[in-house]
């Protein structure tokens, strides 16, 4: 009965343990592979007494599984693997800022570019800056043509909507308005 109870335990511990770390997963390549992963282990959970049952040797399924790990060198993919992670971190972050704008300002659409560091241990976002452009559509004032002029030059936008812009970013990713520039696109 004692072997029934901590198999049991054993398996909702799992369990637990699985649901938490789907629910923290980000939406990227790399969740179906976990979810594969995860669900060996749970396998290897449940399989795990059969095999005692089955075999009267001393084997574990856990420390065949702990052995193939200490085996597998980790450590390389590790570090892609944060990479990839804060690239899609600040992907999401720019289409939330996105959506963000856009609930709170009516009728208009913005593009949002975001350069920084987050810090995955303290959980702290640290802005070099952001750049929001106001996508623009229909009839505008024609502009003068100077030729051999360099087109990378961006015009910032100073008018109450950038302000607005500003206040709502600088609230929301708690960073300094100086960081946050706002141009017009078409």
């Amino acid at each position: 009965m004692e072997f029934l109870k901590s198999w049991v335990l054993t398996l909702s511990a799992t369990l637990i343990f699985i649901t938490a770390v789907e629910l923290i997963l980000p939406d990227n390549s790399l969740k179906k592979y976990v979810k594969f992963v995860l669900g060996l282990i749970l396998m290897a959970v449940i399989l795990n007494p059969i095999i005692k049952l089955l075999t009267s040797s001393d084997i574990e399924i856990s420390t065949a599984i702990d052995k193939y790990q200490n085996t597998t060198n980790m450590n390389i993919s590790e570090k892609n693997d944060n990479n990839k992670t804060e690239e899609k971190f600040f992907d999401n972050l720019q289409k939330n800022c996105e959506k963000i704008l856009e609930d709170k300002l009516k009728n208009n659409k913005f593009k949002v570019e975001i350069d920084g560091k987050f810090d995955f241990e303290n959980m702290t976002l640290d802005v070099n800056y952001l750049n929001v452009y106001i996508i623009t559509s229909g009839i505008k004032k024609i502009e003068k043509v100077v030729i051999n002029k360099n087109n990378s030059e961006k015009k910032e936008v100073n008018n109450n909507l950038s302000r607005d812009i500003k206040t709502i970013l600088s609230q929301e990713l708690k960073t300094s308005e100086d960081k946050i520039k706002v141009f017009e696109m078409e």
